[in-house]
């Protein structure tokens, strides 16, 4: 039997995964790279790893799980890996697809647009 040699985007932990997913969201609604952060924050008594968007003077984080120490360098590595063209279009489509972030599109445009937020795919550009 074959090992498999090769780690895909679903290998990574369901938080790195859940970072990734929140990341490629704002994304494709428009945001610019420069404008979405990943760090980890206290909430009540737990410490989460999130997902932050920061621009139009506001702020939008996305809690993506429990923070451990080795998530930055998983993500880090994810980051890395996607940069190289590792993983193919298909992988990544299906693990966007697979998260609760784009089956509830409406609910997560609806609560930027609540926050203020302009959403940068739907200004027309002269």
């Amino acid at each position: 039997m074959e090992s498999r040699m090769t780690k895909l985007i679903t290998d990574y932990s369901k938080e790195v995964q859940s970072l990734w997913i929140a990341h490629e969201a704002l994304l494709r609604l428009g945001f610019q790279p420069d404008d979405i952060y990943v760090g980890r924050h206290i909430e009540g008594c737990v410490e989460v790893v999130d997902c932050t968007l920061k621009t139009q003077k506001k702020q939008f984080v996305v809690n993506c799980g429990v923070f451990r120490k080795a998530i930055f360098s998983e993500w880090g590595d994810l980051v890395d890996r996607n940069n190289r063209h590792e993983f193919s279009l298909a992988e990544k489509n299906a693990l966007f697809l697979s998260w609760p972030f784009p089956q509830s599109r409406t609910e997560f445009i609806s609560a930027l647009v609540m926050k203020g937020f302009v959403l940068p795919y739907s200004v027309k550009k002269s």
